[in-house]
């Protein structure tokens, strides 16, 4: 029992050691949020501090972007005013000064209910702020452990219509729609290659993902790298968290779709049937489908001119190989999630080229010292870059 005169812990205080999904008041949010997991050894001493101090937005967002550093809380969601707020870690003798800090005195309440009344109108800026730089760290279900996201910048955009090679749904890590990169055996990277959006190798273990120094995630979700540029992850068949595995195995089984899918349209006629005899120098070419049955090279910049809804399908019965220091170069509004590159053979880019598409590699696809792609590189096999720049469609 709690003698009189001595206030009782706030009812959803477990503050800090809430399980996820317990709303609790912003203000009491912000005490956890300040301290993180230092909070019971730090309360006491800024007892005053925070009673007293005048909350700007300033001091409330800087301490917002210290919690991130100490990932002290590593998962809030945004319930209108309030907050959900998961395990802290704190226990014991801290959570009791837990409470006892944030019950505190009359004149600690006052203050505190002053704050929360003056900034209310931030509360959800920032806790929307904070929601979207815990979610990586969290724990529980989801694709990516915690509260579940759909990763629809990393994901890229994708064709729409009949014409099109149909790679699933914008941004699910359970398509091939879902990647930048996505090989069965291998995905390597001579340093520094930079991907904007996902890479994924199934049924590849991460032994697989070499040169990317991989940092791991509490949930052994997925990996992040210094290669992959934010919110874009890898993944491997042997993660085990969340269901990494699951969606590897139906996005290579949505990649081999797509590459029959292509092998299977209507072969270009006429000028469009063994164009050049397989070698493309310096042609215009509009929409269409273009079949090969021979090796292609691509000896000089090739123009691909059309608007924003046509689409380029190419059939290659050989290998594909592009010379150094080339480009495929768009014009008219054309956009690189409509151009369809099926290769039965290997795809070698050579150095310094820069291509647009999206690549269906049945073995593996190539690309030399400072090539860049806009695109996706679908590869049957193995996928190989060497400082590589590859973009996702946007």
């Amino acid at each position: 029992m709690m003698s009189a005169g001595v206030r009782s812990p706030p009812p959803l205080l477990n503050t800090c050691s809430a399980r996820p999904g317990t709303a609790i008041p912003f203000r009491t949010f912000f005490l956890c949020a300040q301290h993180g997991r230092d909070i019971g050894r730090r309360i006491k001493q800024d007892k005053k501090a925070v009673a007293r101090r005048p909350f700007s937005f300033r001091v409330l967002y800087a301490n917002a972007r210290n919690v991130l550093r100490r990932r002290g809380i590593v998962v809030i969601t945004t319930l209108g005013a309030n907050t959900s707020v998961p395990d802290a870690g704190i226990r014991g003798r801290n959570e009791a000064a837990a409470h006892r800090s944030l019950s505190g005195s009359h004149y600690q309440e006052k203050h505190m209910n002053r704050f929360g009344s003056s900034m209310k109108p931030l509360n959800t800026l920032v806790t929307a702020l904070l929601a979207a730089a815990f979610v990586a760290g969290c724990g529980g279900g989801g694709s990516d452990g915690g509260v579940a996201v759909a990763q629809t910048t990393a994901g890229g955009a994708v064709c729409v219509g009949a014409a099109c090679v149909p790679l699933g749904t914008a941004g699910s890590l359970g398509a091939a729609s879902g990647y930048a990169i996505l090989a069965k055996t291998a995905v390597s990277t001579v340093p520094n290659s930079v991907v904007t959006g996902n890479v994924g190798v199934s049924p590849a273990a991460r032994t697989f993902l070499t040169g990317w120094s991989l940092i791991t995630e509490p949930t052994d979700t997925s990996f992040t790298s210094a290669q992959v540029v934010a919110p874009g992850k890898l993944y491997s068949a042997d993660n085990v968290g969340g269901t990494t595995s699951a969606d590897l195995t139906t996005a290579v089984g949505s990649m081999q779709t797509a590459y029959t899918d292509a092998a299977g349209k209507p072969a270009g006629v006429g000028p469009n049937l063994n164009l050049g005899g397989g070698t493309v120098a310096g042609q215009n070419l509009a929409p269409g489908t273009y079949t090969w049955g021979t090796n292609v090279n691509i000896t000089t910049n090739l123009t691909l001119t059309g608007s924003a809804t046509d689409v380029w399908v190419f059939q290659v019965a050989g290998t594909l190989d592009m010379a150094a220091a080339t480009s495929v170069l768009l014009a008219g509004g054309a956009l690189p999630q409509n151009i369809f590159w099926q290769v039965s053979g290997a795809v070698t880019m050579g150095a310094n080229t820069h291509f647009e598409g999206i690549i269906l590699g049945q073995t593996s696809i190539t690309f030399g010292n400072l090539a860049s792609i806009n695109g996706r590189l679908l590869a049957q096999s193995a996928v190989v870059l060497d400082a590589t720049t590859v973009t996702v469609p946007q």
